[in-house]
């Protein structure tokens, strides 16, 4: 059976929801036949193309970039109605061409960009199709504060929300289901010294990062950066740069610690790198400028502990705990696989089931 699978960002690009998306398909077209709508690839962007091996029978429709309708003035954007379907006419015309060419059982489509649900509104009142719309980021976020009031108005119409974590449904007051990020499995090898690793760029977290690079000057470790270059003389530091998705494991099974930081937008933050992170007992370490509820995810899922601005001791003793073998965590959360066949029957039995239109 098919359905139209709508993402902004889709491999090769190596962004974290590039990375659900991939895992979506990846395991969804062995028991589906996705259809997926997204984006040209822009001509100078980071590309992970050992991610679209995998997706090589999937038939995947790529649409002109309309970014530039998200850097037009608040004063347009906020307006809406003609100026909103002209810019995202790409998406919304490929999308309606596929719909009358198709057999498709429903659509999903996954934000943000959150103007693409407008998109997937527009053809569900068209086409008369189930709609499932997952929610990433939560609306405390910038990308997300002002689409607060147009997500909650669209409950009664969207089929079913899925949200990436507890906290976004709870952010935009909608209900939904919670479908968390997949984990990567790995067994911990042998290797020397205290590892911590440390994936994806720095935007957002840079001054978290150097504070916990000095505060922690008296603990001897090696912090493993994988992701962009980072110019700090500090010889505990190694740059590793990019490292494909697929490669990530190889650094996990060397990794006593991972760590997280974060500068701003830290209250609803949990990141995918936090579920990926998960697929062993090594703890999992947040260093962020104000609370975040990630950090009762740590505690709830006994896979580590969060630390404020102004924590430094207490965070400092935790790291000195871990080295010295005194405390202990536990695996959680489930393999892609598995995450992806739970969506699958969710959809089933929350709306395919509800509407007489099983797989």
């Amino acid at each position: 059976m098919k359905f139209l699978f709508i993402s902004y960002y889709f491999p090769p690009e190596s962004f974290a929801a590039s990375i659900r998306a991939y895992n979506y398909i990846k395991y969804l077209k062995d028991f589906t036949e996705p259809v997926v709508l997204t984006k040209k690839l822009p001509s100078k962007i980071l590309k992970d193309n050992s991610l679209i091996e995998d997706l090589i029978n999937v038939k995947i429709e790529r649409v002109f970039d309309y970014l530039i309708f998200l850097k037009m003035p608040l004063g347009i954007r906020n307006k809406g109605g003609r100026e909103l379907k002209r810019y995202l006419r790409p998406f919304y015309k490929r999308a309606k061409m596929l719909l009358k060419e198709e057999n498709f059982k429903f659509i999903f489509v996954t934000i943000p960009p959150f103007e693409l649900l407008k998109v997937a509104l527009s053809l569900k009142r068209r086409f008369n199709l189930p709609l499932i719309c997952e929610i990433r980021d939560p609306a405390d976020f910038e990308s997300g504060k002002k689409f607060k009031k147009f997500i909650k108005n669209s409950e009664n119409i969207v089929d079913l929300f899925i949200g990436s974590h507890f906290y976004v449904l709870k952010s935009f007051g909608i209900k939904g289901y919670v479908l968390h990020g997949g984990i990567i499995e790995f067994e911990r090898r042998a290797h020397e010294g205290f590892n911590i690793i440390y994936t994806g760029t720095l935007k957002n977290a840079m001054e978290s990062f150097v504070r916990f690079v000095k505060f922690t000057e008296s603990i001897n470790y090696n912090l493993y950066l994988l992701g962009p270059e980072v110019r700090l003389k500090d010889k505990r530091i190694k740059n590793i740069g990019y490292v494909e998705y697929k490669n990530l494991k190889n650094y996990f099974e060397i990794a006593d610690l991972f760590i997280i930081f974060r500068d701003s937008d830290t209250k609803n933050y949990i990141p995918l790198k936090f579920f990926e992170y998960s697929g062993s007992s090594v703890p999992v370490l947040a260093y962020f400028k104000n609370f975040s509820n990630l950090f009762s995810y740590l505690e709830k899922y006994k896979k580590g502990k969060g630390f404020v601005w102004g924590e430094e001791d207490k965070m400092l003793k935790f790291i000195e705990d871990i080295k010295k073998g005194k405390l202990f965590f536990e695996k959680a959360f489930k393999p892609w696989k598995d995450v992806s066949l739970e969506l699958l029957k969710v959809i089933n039995e929350k709306v395919l089931n509800r509407n007489n239109r099983l797989f």
